[in-house]
């Protein structure tokens, strides 16, 4: 009979991964460095889901009279969204951020006031994401070199009888991303 106390979990004192625990940097396009830096943007998201790096290709199925098969496909989706939520905040000169810093750089792809469509080259920045154990120990590593919105962001939603703190939601293009784990005794 199985007991709790012979657990490896328990007899190890192995912790559990919390959701909580991982950090976000980001490398802002070029036009929009020197003006935000990098912490504007990682100490305002609250949220971050979509890290589908370990992907296998759709199943393909073929026939024959009455019965089916089913094999993996050979053609992998490799594109990656990445769905983050921040929190904003203003600060004493009236900047919004980060609405303002997620508004300028989508407006470097296409600015919807103007028209002018930007090149990829201008729009680009980069983000890591740091996956971690309560010790800091750096579990999962996701780089994503080439990283741009690609979801409009929502709007200000404004209620004169609901209290609250605003949130922005957007979507990311990740392309081109390494996603190491990172291990050391199997044990």
């Amino acid at each position: 009979m199985y007991h709790f106390s012979s657990s490896k979990v328990s007899t190890s004192l192995d912790e559990p991964l919390f959701k909580t625990k991982f950090l976000v940097t980001f490398v802002l396009p070029p036009a929009l460095r020197a003006k935000y830096g990098t912490k504007m943007m990682s100490e305002q998201l609250i949220k971050l889901g979509g890290l589908t790096a370990d992907k296998l290709p759709d199943a393909v199925e073929q026939h024959f009279r009455y019965n089916s098969r089913r094999f993996i496909g050979s053609v992998v989706d490799t594109k990656i969204d990445v769905d983050m939520t921040f929190e904003i905040n203003v600060n004493k000169s009236g900047i919004i951020y980060p609405y303002n810093v997620l508004r300028e750089w989508s407006y470097l792809g296409y600015d919807p006031q103007t028209g002018f469509q930007g090149i990829k080259r201008d729009y680009v920045g980069s983000c890591t994401v740091d996956v971690h154990e309560k010790g800091g120990q750096v579990l999962r590593k996701y780089y994503f070199p080439i990283f741009f919105p690609v979801k409009q962001i929502n709007e200000l939603d404004l209620n004169y009888t609901e209290e609250g703190i605003f949130q922005m939601n957007t979507v990311f293009a990740a392309e081109n991303y390494t996603d190491k784990i990172i291990q050391g005794d199997a044990g």
